[in-house]
Parts: structure tokens; sequence; C-alpha cells
């Protein structure tokens, strides 16, 4: 008599993943994470959640509480621009991610007669302390 097979056959066992082997490289270098920073926004004041920053990545969230639309720009100490948020409607927000150097830089909203009623707000970014070894 012929050998029956079973009514329901397993499946072969999954070969198991190949095996990696990671190495830290001794050249590796750890990025630190991006410095946040909140600014709300209401009618003619920029809030800040913190006045310094290091170095390096940083996030500007704006959250506009007033009843205005509003944007937010970053000025450097030359006086040029070098990133602005869209026009944010009441109740929502925006984020800037960008990369800054150490210096003093500006927040003002670009909206028509915002700035002359005292809409901007100054901020540190400073470079990060040495580490010891």
């Amino acid at each position: 008599m012929p050998p029956t097979l079973p009514l329901f056959a397993m499946p072969p066992a999954p070969a198991p993943p190949p095996a990696h082997h990671a190495v830290a490289s001794e050249t590796a270098v750890r990025r630190p994470p991006p410095a946040y920073m909140l600014v709300f926004a209401r009618e003619f004041t920029l809030n800040l959640s913190r006045r310094v920053v290091p170095a390096g990545r940083v996030v500007i969230q704006v959250q506009n509480i007033g009843e205005d639309p509003h944007d937010v720009a970053v000025k450097d100490a030359r006086g040029r621009t070098v990133a602005a948020t869209p026009v944010i409607r009441s109740g929502r927000r925006a984020q800037l991610s960008l990369r800054l150097g150490a210096g003093r830089y500006t927040l003002w909203c670009r909206v028509p007669r915002h700035l002359e009623h005292g809409m901007s707000a100054t901020f540190v970014v400073k470079k990060p302390a040495r580490r010891r070894s």
C-alpha cells in the first residue's frame, strides 16, 4: 500500500534572517538633536518659549493664537531674512527647520503694519559648550 500523506502539510520553517553584525565606528559622529522653540503669535506680540538655543539645527514652531493672520520671518544680525513661514491663519501652526550659526536673530511678522506695532522678538544662538573627555 502506498504511504499516505497528512491532510495538512506543514510549510517549511522560514530561514532565519541573516545576522547583521553592527560595529560602532570610532569615527562616527553623533549629531545632537535639534533645539525646539515655540513661538506664540498674537496681535502685535511674539512670545518665545526660550531666548537662547544652541547652534545647529533649530526647529521653530509658530502657533497663531491671535485673531489676525500672522507669519514669522527670521532675520540674522546683518538684517538678511534667512527663513519665513507662510501666512498662518488664526488657530493654525507652522514650522521652520533651519541650521543656525552663533549670533543674534530677530523674529518678526511681515504682515503689513504688524512690525510697526512692535511684533518682533530677538533670540540668541550660542555655540554649545565643549564636552570634556
